[in-house]
């Protein structure tokens, strides 16, 4: 039964063990790594200072790449352009973060029927 009665909670024990019976772990092994190879395979840009600095990030919490205005450079302020590059950083972690939170809230959906959306 997908549909759950109006007023009550699907039981999430129902799939679970669904997946876990008909497929061994295969079904569970199979949903985690699809979230693990779609996260893995994402790049995530952190940005400070209205854009003055960009980091880019795999979604394997990697940063890949930095991208810093030169304008940034012209003001010569050090502790300035520090500030911006670890505002950056955050900011990508916390984009990364947020995407990983996503890919879970999926990865529960699919284990208990819940719909996507």
């Amino acid at each position: 039964m997908t549909d759950s009665p109006a007023g009550r909670e699907p039981d999430p024990n129902m799939n679970l063990e669904g997946l876990l019976s008909d497929s061994g772990l295969g079904g569970l092994q199979d949903i985690l790594e699809q979230a693990r190879t779609s996260l893995a395979g994402a790049t995530l840009e952190g940005v400070a200072g209205g854009g003055a600095v960009r980091i880019s990030m795999s979604g394997e919490r990697k940063i890949v790449a930095v991208s810093i205005d030169p304008e940034v450079f012209a003001s010569g302020d050090a502790a300035m352009l520090e500030e911006l590059i670890l505002a950056a950083a955050g900011d990508a972690y916390a984009r990364g973060d947020a995407q990983r939170a996503a890919s879970l809230g999926s990865v529960l959906q699919q284990l208990t029927g819940e719909d996507q959306g």
